[in-house]
């Protein structure tokens, strides 16, 4: 059995499939499922589109389309990259200048610090997504993982 727990795993199991299943077993949906789903920006879309109950959002490319459209965001939010592994800096200056991923995942009260935020952002041609924000600790997250067989039926 193969297991993958982020993102990345993921994306990396996705990527490699045919040669992984000679050696191992997993179950993985093709595309574009697993693709939208790795995606924030594509899966809001997705969630919308299947009437899945998510905080409202939008996808922006970038700052400057952030700037122009910023009257389509509602405070307080939260900023998601579209790929977590975009906000993993990658050399030294970016890690000193911003905040871990983790760290970078937090609410914002004001357009100003949305706006600031995201100007310090470097470019990532996959944009990001803004989100309203949820109260509430980790103690209020409740999700499900289940394992279905072809017909849809949890078999735990």
């Amino acid at each position: 059995m193969l297991f993958y727990v982020g993102d990345a795993e993921v994306g990396f199991v996705h990527q490699f499939r045919d040669r992984l299943q000679e050696h191992f077993r997993f179950l993985l949906p093709g595309d574009p499922l697993t693709t939208t789903l790795l995606n924030k920006s594509r899966f809001y879309e997705f969630a919308q589109r299947c009437g899945l109950p998510v905080p409202r959002g939008e996808s922006f490319s970038d700052a400057r389309d952030l700037r122009k459209r910023i009257g389509a965001v509602a405070f307080p939010c939260i900023m998601k990259p579209s790929f977590n592994q975009d906000w993993f800096w990658k050399n030294p200056a970016e890690r000193d200048r911003l905040p871990s991923y983790k760290q970078a995942l937090r609410r914002f009260g004001s357009k100003d610090d949305l706006l600031e935020f995201a100007d310090a952002l470097p470019e990532r041609a996959s944009g990001f997504v803004v989100q309203s924000y949820i109260d509430g600790g980790d103690d209020a997250i409740t999700t499900f993982h289940g394992y279905f067989n072809e017909r849809s039926e949890c078999l735990g």
